[in-house]
């Protein structure tokens, strides 16, 4: 990725000079400027600083679209901008890490609007798309993520990721068999998914299909043992089957590998050991869902 864009901000650089009067020193500067808080911004993003790597893809930003030095007028510097972002694909990169980072905070917002930058510059960026669609996804907003994921698919059908991510999107959707059929796709393309069989797993499950989801659950933990989710998704499978011993065993299990999963997964608890003791059958889950 550095020697991308490092190869963009010199196309960028040299289509300033072509077009406008600009010291070699000036030339240097931005370049190495540009690239210096790129590298930076990646090293923090690495770390999960996501405040200093927003802060330096900011610069970055700021680098590649002012205009040269001695330059004040308005119309000049918007048509620099323009230029650089014409020739300058890679500038794709910059706005996609940083909506990634800003995704990371919370800032689900300014995350879309990074995404359709990044998608304007390059529209074919699959991985903007898909994580656009995760942004969508987190703000409740299920449709506009199943048309993001969608559009991956269409430009690359073995995203592996696209397929599972629209089967969660699908399933918050109340398209249970849809998800289920995107959980097919993920697992097709990579067997040894555990986040697909996971994924599948709570699908069946939901829609009162128990032997299906314990048997891709108990897929998912034989693929990874220490997989806290599915082993607290078992666990709600076995309360299903009216083994509360077990299950409560099962969602220990997943709530001691990560806790944060605890008062979600505790209230859902409450809610099932309600319906199921109103005489409801499990496979209503999926309509009440």
């Amino acid at each position: 990725m550095r020697r991308m864009i490092t190869r963009s901000l010199i196309l960028a650089v040299f289509s300033i000079a072509s077009g406008v009067s600009i010291t070699a020193v000036a030339q240097a500067q931005a370049l190495r400027s540009a690239q210096d808080y790129y590298s930076r911004g990646n090293a923090c993003f690495a770390r999960g600083e996501w405040d200093g790597a927003i802060s330096d893809y900011d610069r970055v930003v700021e680098f590649l679209s002012r205009p040269a030095a001695g330059h004040r007028d308005t119309d000049l510097s918007e048509s620099l901008t323009a230029r650089i972002r014409i020739i300058d694909p890679h500038l794709a990169a910059v706005y996609f890490k940083r909506g990634a980072a800003r995704k990371a905070k919370g800032e689900f917002d300014e995350a879309i609007a990074d995404f359709d930058r990044a998608l304007a510059v390059k529209p074919r960026f699959v991985e903007a798309l898909i994580h656009r669609g995760n942004a969508w996804h987190l703000k409740g907003e299920s449709e506009k993520a199943i048309a993001d994921f969608s559009r991956a698919i269409a430009l690359d059908s073995r995203r592996v990721e696209a397929y599972n991510n629209r089967g969660i999107a699908r399933q918050a959707a109340g398209d249970i068999a849809g998800a289920i059929a995107d959980f097919d796709h993920s697992i097709a393309l990579a067997p040894d998914s555990s986040e697909a069989w996971n994924n599948r797993g709570a699908a069946h499950c939901v829609r009162g299909e128990i032997d299906a989801a314990m048997a891709d659950l108990d897929r998912a933990i034989a693929l990874n043992p220490d997989f806290a989710l599915a082993h607290a998704n078992r666990g709600m499978t076995l309360l299903m089957q009216g083994k509360e011993a077990e299950a409560e065993q099962e969602l220990n299990r997943g709530f001691a590998l990560n806790e944060a999963l605890r008062p979600s997964f505790e209230k859902r608890i409450r809610e099932l050991k309600e319906y199921l003791a109103a005489g409801q059958q499990p496979g209503n889950l999926a309509k009440k869902n």
